[in-house]
């Protein structure tokens, strides 16, 4: 995936004085030619901006670590009409300002799909459902480790009290 967006010799082209991609890499991926030219009329409202200077929040599912945040960035960022992209580790949230005459956000959203990830309007109803599904995922995780976690402090009290002695030591009881 990285190598087919022409990204994997950018460790060994990078200028490190500059910040980013270096223009040289910059370069315009192809467009999508199954995403209609006009906005599509259910993204209108999350769009912000007036003439052809565009912007809009998006929640994107799928990441996990840095490296994800890096080749999403990297990848909007060479997609033709996008000017800016940046994206909230923590909050899963993305900031794309774009040509609005270049591109549309509809096609911005398919790029970031088309790499793997969901991208979608960021609301904060839909924030607040991400909370809640993330909260009772944790609240599992807490529940299997604690119960884990008791288990093995029962089987060490047994050791600290001597219970197990003899037959760690390989000593039979007479």
């Amino acid at each position: 995936m990285i190598t087919g967006e022409g990204l994997g010799s950018f460790y060994e082209r990078r200028e490190w004085t500059t910040g980013g991609i270096p223009d040289a890499l910059r370069i315009n991926a192809p467009s999508d030619s199954s995403v209609p030219e006009q906005e599509v009329e259910a993204l209108l409202p999350y769009i912000r901006g007036q003439g052809d200077l565009k912007e809009a929040d998006l929640m994107i599912d799928g990441i996990r670590c840095a490296s994800c945040i890096w080749l999403n960035e990297k990848v909007l960022e060479r997609t033709e009409g996008v000017r800016s992209a940046r994206i909230n580790f923590a909050m899963h949230r993305a900031r794309v300002s774009w040509d609005g005459s270049t591109t549309t956000l509809g096609r911005i959203i398919s790029r970031i799909r088309s790499i793997g990830y969901l991208a979608r309007p960021y609301t904060s109803e839909a924030r607040e459902q991400v909370l809640k599904k993330r909260n009772a995922d944790m609240l599992i995780r807490l529940g299997a480790a604690s119960f884990l976690s008791l288990q093995l402090m029962m089987v060490s009290l047994g050791l600290y009290a001597g219970f197990f002695q003899g037959s760690i030591r390989g000593e039979t009881a007479a």
